[in-house]
Order: structure tokens, then C-alpha cells, then sequence
């Protein structure tokens, strides 16, 4: 439909989609992915929360396939304040992920160079394992994490930062406030 809105030749960006796009049914193969199996439901083990930067992609840093993670993109990566009508939509994805019983770990994922913590004044690995800090803090005192945390499913809660230069991902220690390699 876009061919008939847009006129002229497609960009070597879309044409190289295309060609990902067409050869998706054999890679997904390849890699062991059933399809049927995968249409019927996910069952993520993990909700990973990372910023909506383009350069930052969670499921290509940790190599997982579709259904393994629930991916829940935010500006900064914040965690959605279910309180906020401009958050409205993450916070129902939140809560859907958080009501998902194959989900046992939570990622909060920041990384440098991230425009929306440098809006807010501070920059640097210091400002973005604060940042870490601080959404796991958030997370932990939502209240379906905490039923989840002391449930049946013991819901565990884990901070990384990705330093897009170098591609390292450190973890976050609770308690210590260092962050070591994954």
C-alpha cells in the first residue's frame, strides 16, 4: 500500500527489511522456532524494560528468540507509573506482564548515551546506574511485584546497564550499588 503513497525507488534500509522480511520463515526455522506453537502464546520467562533508543536492541544484546522476553520499551526505559494517564498504555502492558505466570525475572535495562537521562541534567555511566537504581526501586514497590515476589513464582528483580560503545553489560549489585559483569 505504502508503493502507491510513496512514488520513486525504496531505500537501501527498506529494501534490506525486505529481504529480512522474506527470509524470516527460514531463519525462524533454522533456529528452532515453531511458528504454530509460537502464534498459539508466548510464554516469556522474562520482562525486560529498556529504553525505546533505536540503538539499544534488548533481544539482540541477550540473544533471545520471539516469546522468550516480555520486551516493554519506554522513553529512559522509566517504569510506567500506573497512577499517570500519560502513562496509560505501558502501565497496562506492565500489568499484563506482570500477571503473565511464566515471567520469573524482571530486567530493568538502561544504557549510555541515553538522550532522555541527559534531558534531565545528568549524564554518564554514574547518572545511568543511578537511573537503574532508582526504576528497580520503583518496580519493587509496585504492588503486583511484590505479591509476585513472595507468591508461588518468586518474581526476582534485576538492574543492567549496557554501555553501547564498548557492548558490556554490567549487572546491578542491591545493596552495594555496583554494577559487575553480567
Amino acid at each position: 500500500m505504502t508503493q502507491g503513497i510513496v512514488k520513486g525507488r525504496r531505500s537501501m534500509a527498506m529494501l534490506r527489511l525486505a529481504a529480512g522480511a522474506r527470509s524470516y520463515r527460514r531463519r525462524a526455522r533454522t533456529a528452532g522456532i515453531h511458528l504454530p506453537a509460537l502464534a498459539r502464546r508466548p510464554h516469556p520467562d522474562v520482562l525486560m524494560i529498556a529504553c525505546t533508543d533505536p540503538r539499544l536492541h534488548p533481544s539482540f544484546i541477550i540473544d533471545s528468540l520471539p516469546g522468550e522476553i516480555f520486551d516493554l520499551r519506554t522513553p529512559g526505559g522509566f517504569v510506567p507509573d500506573p497512577e499517570d494517564p500519560a502513562d496509560a498504555g505501558a502501565a497496562r502492558l506492565l500489568g499484563e506482564a506482570l500477571h503473565t505466570p511464566t515471567i520469573k525475572d524482571v530486567v530493568v535495562l538502561g544504557h549510555s548515551h541515553c538522550p532522555e537521562i541527559a534531558a534531565t541534567g545528568s549524564d554518564g555511566q554514574e547518572a545511568g546506574h543511578d537511573h537503574v537504581a532508582r526504576q528497580l526501586a520503583v518496580i519493587g514497590a509496585h504492588p503486583d511485584v511484590a505479591a509476585a515476589a513472595a507468591g508461588p513464582r518468586r518474581l526476582r528483580l534485576h538492574g543492567w546497564y549496557h554501555d553501547l560503545e564498548s557492548g558490556e553489560t554490567t549487572c546491578y549489585r542491591p545493596g552495594t550499588g555496583t554494577f559487575f559483569p553480567v
